[in-house]
């Protein structure tokens, strides 16, 4: 079992990242490293990136294993992107001004990107999950919403 870094800052994490994904994964994947956890600070907006970055590798490793006679690549045993941030703790949502959730919905498979208005949750977004991956429409839903100063939460 290899050792996998549970803790990178993206250039996202504002004065504390210098990782631009692009090169990461190709650095990663040279010192044979088969995961990365990206935890940037409060913020999603590299998940996107991290996103297509990951499914040009997938693209180019699945040409490889076809060409070396591999009918069926299985991207399972591929490099893995563990998607978490770094969160911030307050006593009370309502010490925040602009907040976005990102809420699973088990019984429906569903992920749900809500912001609190007035004291309410507010629906902005919804997409199904499918083959266990969050929606890529939901990445940038909540990067858009970090990126106009909106805090992230997560809630079941």
């Amino acid at each position: 079992m290899g050792f996998v870094h549970l803790h990178v800052h993206t250039e996202y994490s504002l004065l504390d990242g210098a990782c631009r994904i692009d090169r990461m994964f190709d650095r990663l994947k040279a010192m044979g490293q088969t995961a990365c956890a990206i935890t940037d600070h409060g913020v999603v907006q590299s998940f996107t990136d991290a996103n297509h970055v990951w499914d040009d590798l997938w693209k180019a490793e699945k040409g490889k294993r076809k060409e070396a006679g591999d009918e069926n690549p299985d991207k399972q045993d591929f490099f893995k992107i563990i998607y978490g941030v770094e969160a911030y703790l307050v006593e009370k949502l309502s010490q925040l001004k602009k907040v976005v959730r990102v809420r699973v919905i088990p019984e429906s498979l569903e992920v749900r990107v809500e912001t609190l208005e007035d004291g309410e949750w507010e629906l902005s977004t919804s997409a199904p999950i499918v083959d266990n991956r969050i929606p890529v429409s939901i990445l940038v839903a909540v990067g858009r919403f970090s990126e106009a100063g909106y805090k992230l939460v997560f809630m079941g």
